[in-house]
């Protein structure tokens, strides 16, 4: 309780020993009792108390709360960066091995270009060859 509060509360104290002591007066009702207004003092001033205490109470976990979000998000950050880099690192293999079959089909291609060509010359010297050995044995 605070200090506002005991003081209503001796004050609500005395006011009743003054209400046991004058019975037989008659009362004239003019609105809200002194005693009604004090409750209703005592409750506001409670309620703003317990607000400021919640409110202060809140801040912390407030705070905390702001700072795990602001991990999470970042630790999320770090993991999307981690997984471009390592999608970067895979596109780069990918390149280099398109780049690898290319090449060993260009070397395929210059083989088969080459065999031909031998080929061709084996066939002209074997029809040279021929054409020479046919004329001298007419």
């Amino acid at each position: 309780m605070t200090t506002f509060e005991v003081r209503l509360g001796i004050a609500e104290e005395e006011e009743e020993k003054e209400d046991d002591s004058s019975d037989d007066e008659e009362e004239i009702y003019t609105g809200p009792s002194t005693k009604s207004r004090r409750k209703t003092t005592t409750r506001m001033s409670s309620g703003i108390a317990a607000a400021a205490a919640g409110a202060e109470a809140i801040a912390p976990a407030m705070f905390k709360s702001t700072v795990e979000i602001t991990q999470t998000l970042l630790a999320c950050e770090d993991k999307k960066d981690k997984r471009h880099r390592d999608l970067l690192g895979v596109e780069e293999r990918k390149l280099h091995i398109e780049e690898a079959k290319t090449e060993i089909s260009r070397a395929g291609v210059a083989g088969l270009i080459s065999a031909v060509n031998n080929l061709a010359s084996a066939i002209l010297a074997l029809a040279g060859d021929k054409s020479a050995t046919g004329d001298t044995a007419s």
